[in-house]
């Protein structure tokens, strides 16, 4: 919801800038490392970044609790 408010009409979409976070997620200080954050808009952009870090991370642990639940499958 919150990527959804901070985001401008003409920007991307928040799956846009949750798929772009998770690919630079080991970008680093690249210079071709792009901040997927930087079309968040208003107020709630900081409340947003920080809402989409903690999803992601949370994905990161499930994803590892996953693999070492079936590791055959992998």
């Amino acid at each position: 919801v919150l990527l959804t408010r901070a985001c401008s009409s003409d920007g991307p979409s928040a799956w846009d800038i949750l798929v772009q976070r998770a690919a630079n997620a080991a970008g680093g200080a690249d210079s071709s490392h792009v901040d997927p954050y930087a079309a968040l808009v208003g107020p709630l952009a900081r409340q947003a970044a920080a809402a989409a870090d903690d999803l992601l991370h949370d994905l990161e642990a499930w994803s590892m609790e996953l693999q070492r639940h079936s590791p055959e499958d992998w």
